[in-house]
This record gives structure tokens, sequence and C-alpha cells, in this order.
């Protein structure tokens, strides 16, 4: 699962899902972006450009470098950090971490955490314990001021500011979707719940299957492409129009379906609320409040609509910061940043019934809430996900805030999870050891 319209738009033509499974892919050593040379030189040589018209910038091993610089691909929208100075980060680092080993799923060979670093093809990584660094590595294309993209991590954050909306009492979310979008009345989004909608449950004639030339994502790609549409195109124009055009499929409420389209429909929710884009709110509401050291940026469409199902790009610090924000319960420094009911409500999670009509095997006994995952593991651990390797992992009995940002060969999550919750569940493990001591 690519998990991304936008990308799986450009990418059609040239690469599909089978494709991807029937080459073996170089090791992240092999693939380093500067070992291959993508876009260097003024200009870079004809065998070393990457293109997003064509796709080719997004195909492994090139994704590698585009995902740290995906603003200079495709048009953005900037989520602005302020003019104040940025806030500091203290630093505790801690060298065992690295040395930590773990059993793989399905594995009788421990791996360290320092081999499953290149294993899952990290970019970025950084682990914040009671609020201080104890980890932080870069490689690939990612560097310590550079921006990374997150993916549907994106969701989390959409569904966050719908949570702070509701904490606030400023969206009801047992209302219909249509009492605040009256354009998506006679879509399958009007009769469903604000609610529904910011957990999933809805019922929807919508496929993200990549390797179905039919399936509903590659409309739904054409549709929030940023460049001029073909000659003859006759489809809707912007992520908005294509929501209105979505039928419904088996009723609302009854199963969890991870399906990118209720993301942006909550965007539109959420604009509509405060008038204000998806950016524009997590610059007022987030990133201009925890002194960021970068401004970050979202994917847009034609009409400069916010990708708000998968578009953020931001450095790894700052997604540091905002993890702990959210450990913290919304506060940061001293100060009630967002409301204490909107993490709460998080971090209860969702229906696992209805998660487990979704065929999440790996994840049995986990929930969705807010377009967070929950894990409901004993030490109530819960993330921000996106494909490709992007993750916010909070574990609040560890006090650990863990961000990583990947480049792995293959999209869905199920290719790096064997490698990455064993291994994240080590650190919190060692981390609440020195807790106890």
């Amino acid at each position: 699962m690519i998990g991304h319209p936008f990308l799986a738009g450009l990418l059609f033509a040239a690469l599909t899902v089978p494709a991807i499974a029937a080459e073996m892919p170089l090791s992240a050593k092999d693939s380093d972006p500067d070992k291959l040379g993508w876009m260097q030189g003024f200009p870079p040589p004809p065998d070393k450009r990457l293109r997003a018209a064509d796709g080719s910038f997004f195909e492994f091993p090139a994704l590698r470098y585009s995902v740290a610089h995906m603003r200079e691909f495709v048009p953005t929208i900037n989520v602005s950090r302020g003019t104040g100075a940025p806030v500091s980060l203290d630093y505790r680092r801690d060298p065992l971490i690295d040395k930590l080993r773990f059993l793989p799923w399905g594995s009788n060979e421990p791996m360290t955490f320092s081999d499953a670093f290149d294993r899952n093809y990290t970019d970025g990584l950084i682990i914040l314990h009671r609020g201080e660094v104890v980890y932080e590595r870069y490689a690939g294309a990612l560097k310590e001021d550079g921006q990374h993209a997150a993916m549907s991590v994106t969701k989390s954050f959409t569904g966050l500011l719908a949570a702070i909306l509701a904490a606030e009492g400023k969206l009801d979310e047992m209302a219909k979707v249509s009492d605040t979008v009256p354009e998506l009345a006679g879509s399958a989004f009007g009769d469903a719940t604000v609610r529904q909608l910011m957990d999933m449950t809805t019922g929807l004639q919508y496929s993200e299957d990549y390797a179905d030339p039919n399936a509903e994502v590659w409309q739904y790609s054409a549709a929030g492409s940023p460049w001029p549409k073909p000659e003859g195109y006759t489809g809707p124009v912007g992520y908005f129009e294509y929501l209105t055009g979505v039928q419904k499929q088996g009723e609302h409420g009854d199963a969890f379906g991870y399906k990118t389209v209720n993301s942006d429909a909550l965007g539109w929710v959420i604009a509509r609320v405060t008038g204000q884009s998806v950016a524009e709110l997590l610059s007022q509401r987030i990133w201009q409040r925890l002194g960021m050291e970068q401004s970050a940026y979202y994917q847009v469409d034609e009409l400069g609509t916010a990708f708000a199902g998968g578009g953020l790009s931001a450095g790894l610090r700052d997604m540091a910061r905002f993890g702990e924000l959210v450990r913290n319960k919304g506060r940061w420094r001293g100060e009630q940043i967002i409301p204490v009911a909107a993490i709460a409500d998080i971090q209860r999670g969702g229906n696992r019934a209805a998660f487990a009509k979704a065929g999440f095997d790996k994840l049995t006994g986990w929930s969705y809430r807010n377009m967070w995952w929950v894990t409901h593991n004993e030490n109530g651990a819960f993330a921000a996900r996106g494909v490709h390797g992007q993750t916010v992992y909070i574990d609040p009995a560890a006090e650990m805030v863990l961000v990583r940002f990947a480049s792995h060969p293959v999209a869905a999550n199920g290719a790096n999870d064997p490698y990455s919750l064993p291994a994240w569940q080590a650190v919190a493990d060692y981390l609440m050891s020195i807790k106890t001591q």
C-alpha cells in the first residue's frame, strides 16, 4: 500500500506493486543517495536527474533522495514556525541504545538496534526520554537542517487538530459531515458523523489497491495532481471536488477502513469550522507555539489545497518536539498548548472490534482513534504511522518519544514492522530499567 494518492498518480505509469516485489532492492548502504549521485552537479548529468512529472523521482532507489527534497519537485504551502527563537532540546546521549538486542517477528536471530537502523532504510531517528534527547542519527539524504516527507503521519496531525476543536467545543463530533460541509451532502460522507470520519469507520466505495488499475485511488490521484490536466480530462479538479463524488458502500460505523479520503474530508471540515486551512491552523496552534527549528510544509493540489492525508514534510527534531507535546498531554514548557482532553481521547483508543475487521493481522488488539494507531499494550503506546517507514511512536510508561523518517523500498508498513515494533519495545524496556535504578 503506497498510501499517498498524489504520488500514486505520478507512479502509476512507471511503477506497480508487482514490479516492486519482483526486484531485489539495493541495501541501505548501496542505495545511499550521495553514493548514487542523484541531482548532483550544475546541472546534474542526465542519468542522475529525477523528475516529478514522469514519477521517476519516487521510484526506489530515487525515493531515498526525494523524500528529503519534496519541495523541489512539487508545489507546497508553508507551515510557518513564526519569528521567535527556536526552543533548544536538552541532550543526554546514550551509546548503549545502538547495542540493544531484540528478536524480529518470526525470527530466532537477534538483531541490534543499530542493525535495524539500516535494515529499515532509516534516514533519521531521534529518541527522547523524559524530554531529553538520548539518541539522534541521520543517514540517506536527510541532514540535521533538512525536512523529510511524513507521508501518512500527516493524518495524525489532521486527526489531532479535529480532536482539539472537539475538546474546545468548536466541532460537534456527533454531527453529520454535511452539516458542516453541505457540498458533501450527496456523497458517501454526507450522512456519516464527524466522529466516524475521525476514526475512519465510514462506509465508502473507495479502494487503495494500487495493483488494480481501476481502483478509485487513481481517480483521486488524477484529481489531486498539481499539474494541468491532460487533454480530454473530464474528472474532478482538486481533492475537495473529488470528495463530493465518493459513493457509499456498507454502513458507517461498522468497520475500520484505512482510506486516505477520510483525512482530506476531515481537513475540509476543519477548514470550514475554523476558516483556516490545515496548514494555517497547524502553524497557529502548534508550530509557532513550540519553538520549532524549521517551518514545515504541505504538498498542495492545483488549487492550493493542502494534502491533509499525506502531504506534510518537517524536520526530525521538530517532529520530536511535537511528540513530546503529545506525550505530556498537550503541555509544553509549563504551558498547556492543547487541551488535555484531546490527547486523552486519542489514548483511549477506538473500537477494537471494528479495527479487527480491517485485516491488520499483525496488529492484533490495536485500534484507531482520531487518526492515531493505538497499540493497547501494557505501556499504553500509540503512534502516528506512514508508509516507507515514517513513525512518531509514543510510549507513556517508558516516558519515551521515538521519531523515525525512512525510505524503505516497500511502501507497506508490514515490510518494516517486524524489525521496528520489537525494536521500539526493546528501547522502551531499557529506558524503563533506567527509570527504576
